[in-house]
């Protein structure tokens, strides 16, 4: 699939100075946050790892400082925005296993653990979590709390137009005019809310009388809607208190960062009035009370438990945090087949949350309604479709259903691969769904005995449902490498 020729003389292939100087830029800092696990392994005792994390810090940056230093165009175009993006995610998980290998992991399945992290998704392969030590749920919950500040900080990549999706994220069209400045002004933005949110959240988990260990690695994948944790029951290791409170964190993550920034500016009607908060509530509730008719149903005598698994399972499907609530044997069919929906559609976007995003469904959902509308108006009359009162641009709209499109054809194509395995098909079917939508939740399928295809499979699925799979697609693209390049 190559460009075609009425289309070459606009076209222009990647620039290799400008993907490599800013990838060297951003993984020089994945490389000096990576000492924050460094200095925990340091601080505990864990002298391997440590020396495992000091080596792949000095290779990375060994790399990327002269890669950050090539004299190259600060102009970005978008297919090398959509690469750098895709590339920061795929090519930093295969160093960063490497300590985790220290624990006792084969270097394939510390892989998968990295990519579940760095992903935020939550899915492991680990038998026992809690027989391993401190500084391992530290990295992975660090690597989460990493990788979900990334994606926030990346989606600029793909929204840097101008369009209903940028103006809620806050862009201005200074911002948006210029790709590398605008994602400067969002990353400064997004990392003061984020840290600021993550230290209120770590607060609230200690006010409920979590230990301070606890509290940071359940805080950290709370905020970053990873879903990782030390125990192995997830969330009903927990007392109630904390896990209400997880289950707010998840919630808070779900949530555009930007609507962060826009209440410490005290602007409320810009809060209250955004689309993509009214549908996170109303899907929740939409979820949970599908999740309780059908839990209490299967178990009259039990009304409480049935609705604190529904509200749980309902917060921990649709922000894409992943914690387990319940074993899915204890799940009906009807109650798992909302939770794939809920995994599918994701939170908001410009949060850490995985899915197609709920502006994304929005945006479907007003152009069907233009659609019917258009049936029974006449001829003459114009009608547009509409969020928040601005009128979607055709590009959103085409933008929006590519991305559904790739993203469900990904994961179709993956359940393929696990039927071709012989495995059973709704398991299948939720497991491909929490990988793609970055989710976590487990149908029991993934864990260290599972066939390395499907273990690659997933993680194929992780990287595309937290890059987006355009990114991707665009990495893998011949035209993105081959063709004339555009010279300032």
């Amino acid at each position: 699939m190559f460009v075609p020729s009425r289309l070459q003389p606009a076209h222009f292939a990647v620039r290799f100075a400008v993907v490599a100087k800013y990838l060297g830029q951003i993984v020089a800092v994945v490389a000096a946050l990576t000492a924050v696990p460094l200095l925990v392994s340091l601080a505990l005792g864990r002298w391997e790892t440590a020396a495992w994390y000091a080596g792949v810090i000095g290779a990375i940056l060994a790399l990327a400082l002269p890669a950050a230093r090539l004299p190259a165009s600060s102009h970005l175009q978008r297919n090398e925005a959509l690469v750098i993006s895709a590339l920061t995610f795929a090519l930093p998980p295969f160093a960063l296993a490497l300590p985790l290998t220290t624990y006792g992991l084969s270097y394939s399945d510390a892989v998968f653990e990295v990519i579940s992290g760095v992903t935020t998704t939550g899915l492991s392969v680990v038998a026992n979590v809690e027989s391993l030590p401190f500084p391992f749920h530290f990295a992975r919950a660090w690597l989460q709390w990493v990788g979900g500040l990334g994606v926030v900080v990346l989606s600029v990549a793909f929204l840097l137009e101008p369009g209903t999706a940028t103006r809620h994220l806050g862009f201005e069209k200074a911002e948006v005019d210029d790709v590398v400045g605008g994602m400067r002004a969002h990353a400064r933005r997004v990392l003061a809310v984020y840290a600021a949110v993550t230290l209120a959240g770590i607060a609230l988990l200690l006010a409920t009388g979590l230990s301070p260990g606890d509290a940071v690695l359940h805080g950290l994948a709370a905020i970053s809607t990873g879903g990782f944790s030390s125990y192995d029951q997830g969330l009903g290791a927990l007392p109630a208190g904390a896990r209400a409170a997880v289950s707010v964190l998840c919630l808070a993550g779900a949530i555009p960062f930007f609507l962060y920034y826009s209440a410490s500016m005290r602007r409320w009607r810009t809060v209250l009035r955004d689309a993509q908060l009214r549908a996170l509530i109303i899907m929740v509730l939409m979820v949970a009370a599908a999740l309780f008719a059908f839990q209490w149903a299967a178990n009259p005598a039990a009304p409480l438990r049935s609705l604190e698994i529904a509200a749980l399972a309902a917060i921990s499907a649709q922000s894409t945090a992943g914690f387990a609530v319940a074993d899915f044997a204890e799940l009906d069919n009807a109650s798992v087949g909302v939770l794939i929906g809920a995994m599918l559609v994701g939170g908001g976007l410009g949060s850490t949350a995985g899915g197609i995003k709920l502006l994304r469904l929005l945006i479907l959902l007003h152009f069907l309604h233009l659609l019917v509308l258009r049936c029974s108006v006449s001829a003459s009359a114009y009608v547009s479709a509409r969020i928040g009162g601005r009128k979607l641009q055709d590009r959103e709209i085409e933008s929006a259903a590519a991305i559904a499109l790739a993203y469900f054809g990904v994961a179709f194509a993956s359940v393929i691969v696990f039927l071709a395995h012989d495995q059973p098909a709704l398991p299948s079917i939720f497991e491909v769904a929490s990988a793609v939508g970055t989710v976590g939740l487990s149908s029991g399928l993934t864990g260290p005995e599972m066939p390395a295809v499907l273990k690659a499979t997933l993680c194929a699925g992780m990287l595309m449902g937290r890059v987006e799979t355009i990114a991707l697609i665009v990495l893998l693209f011949p035209g993105t490498w081959i063709g004339r390049r555009y010279r300032t």
